[in-house]
C-alpha cells in the first residue's frame, strides 16, 4: 500500500544550499529554480512517494521563520 500523506518538518538553514534537518544533520538541498533561501527555520513538506530528507526541487519551502518556535506553530496549521 503506497503512503499518500505528505511529509512536513522543520529544518534551518545556514548558509547557501546547506541546513540542518530535523535530527540535526547538516545536509545539502537544491531547488528547481537553482536560487538559495534566505538563512532561518523553514517548514518543509515533501510530495507522496519521495525519499523523506533529500530536499530535492519538489520539497515544498515555507519561511523563513525567525525562531523555530514560529515554524513549528506554522506546522501545526
Amino acid at each position: 500500500m503506497a503512503d499518500d500523506r505528505v511529509k512536513s518538518q522543520i529544518v534551518e538553514v545556514l548558509s547557501e544550499c546547506r541546513l540542518l534537518d530535523a535530527e540535526r544533520r547538516e545536509k545539502t538541498y537544491w531547488r528547481r529554480d537553482g536560487s538559495c533561501l534566505a538563512p532561518g527555520f523553514y517548514v518543509v513538506s515533501e510530495p507522496a512517494g519521495a525519499a523523506a530528507g533529500k530536499f530535492y526541487e519538489d520539497s515544498l519551502f515555507r519561511g523563513p521563520y525567525d525562531k523555530r518556535e514560529s515554524a513549528e506553530a506554522a506546522l501545526r496549521k
